[in-house]
């Protein structure tokens, strides 16, 4: 037996206008109750084609415009990047940008649409509440023409008051992790589009 639903969509709680919809909304309900029959899946053999990759996104340089010091940044935010972009059932993320000739043929082969992303680093400040950190990204088509800018920004905060100075560099982390996170979701929302 499956999950028991209903066919009426509460109002969320928040906001006194909407509190009064959902009893109303209950009673003009007069579909009966009953259990859904389970979702079809793919065929055995067989990927969804969600799941199917339908975009080479290659990383291309990744520079560190923020001046803070830190020789490791421009590789975090290229792990971070490749990381998000992984999480992306559409994309098959390359760390590299391949030469032309070859990028083309690959995609070729592959039945696959090419994405470059560059970009760079664009802040990375630190306050005694916190760090927030901002990547730019330019979203390029196989052949380097420009189609997009990206902007992710992210924030780590202290959990209990400000940062303690040994707490600033996983802090730098944190955000620049969710500076990546954004951006790559800008990514996503943008390939939805396509």
């Amino acid at each position: 037996m499956g999950p028991r639903r209903r066919n009426v969509r509460l109002a969320p709680s928040r906001g006194t206008g909407l509190a009064v919809v959902a009893p109303l909304a209950v009673l003009l309900h007069a579909g009966p109750w009953h259990e859904d029959p389970p979702l079809p899946g793919p065929p055995a053999g067989k990927t969804a084609a969600r799941d199917t990759p339908r975009y080479y996104v290659a990383l291309g340089p990744l520079d560190d415009a923020t001046g803070s010091g830190r020789d490791d940044l421009d590789d975090l935010a290229r792990r971070f990047l490749l990381d998000e972009l992984a999480r992306l059932p559409a994309v098959e993320p390359h760390a590299e940008i391949p030469a032309p000739a070859e990028f083309s043929a690959e995609l070729q082969r592959r039945g696959l649409r090419g994405i470059v992303l560059q970009g760079s680093i664009t802040r990375l400040s630190r306050s005694r509440a916190g760090v927030s950190a901002a990547l730019s990204m330019l979203v390029l088509d196989q052949d380097q023409t420009f189609r997009a800018l990206l902007r992710g920004d992210g924030d780590a905060r202290g959990r209990s008051g400000p940062l303690a100075a040994a707490e600033l560099p996983a802090a730098e982390i944190d955000a620049l992790r969710a500076a990546a996170r954004a951006a790559v979701d800008g990514l996503d929302g943008y390939l939805r589009d396509l």
